[in-house]
């Protein structure tokens, strides 16, 4: 049972009396309405500031844009690492590198480490990083890798 004012409303009882305008008491069904009205209206003040502090959120906040793959910029990225790991710190200024097979599995690990790691600090986190690196010695033979990929021609551009 509830108490709306100088009238009580139960669900079994009917109204007995009704409401006069002068002593200011309502219906139960008005008195429920107004105050739904304000309910409802304290909740659009509520949600139009929220509108508000959204909208501004959205007009400072940049729109993420992922970086097209510069392959321009890998592509000396991959010239620097091989030049600085292929640096013979000798005397002689004709000095150069001379083909070990046990010393280039673990260059190969090292110049693929470092290829990867610095193209991953660009931050291109919609591509997979994957960096082969293999010294073979020169003996006139020639060298085929073959390697299959999935491109998306309106994202990709190498």
């Amino acid at each position: 049972m509830a108490n709306w004012g100088p009238v009580k409303v139960n669900s079994k009882e009917k109204l007995t009396r009704s409401p006069s305008k002068s002593s200011g008491s309502g219906l139960f069904s008005e008195t429920l309405t107004a105050a739904l009205g304000k309910r409802k209206n304290r909740f659009k003040e509520i949600t139009e500031e929220l509108n508000l502090r959204i909208n501004k959120e959205e007009e400072t906040e940049e729109l993420y844009e992922p970086p097209l793959f510069n392959v321009e910029k890998i592509q000396r990225i991959m010239e620097r690492v091989v030049e600085k790991q292929f640096e013979v710190k000798d005397e002689e200024e004709g000095a150069k590198y001379i083909y070990d097979p046990a010393l280039n599995l673990k260059m190969c690990q090292t110049i693929a480490k470092q290829i990867k790691d610095r193209v991953k600090a660009m931050n291109y986190k919609r591509h997979r990083i994957i960096s082969l690196v293999s010294i073979v010695e020169k003996q006139h033979q020639g060298v085929y890798y073959k390697m299959k990929y999935i491109l998306d021609p309106k994202m990709d551009n190498f």
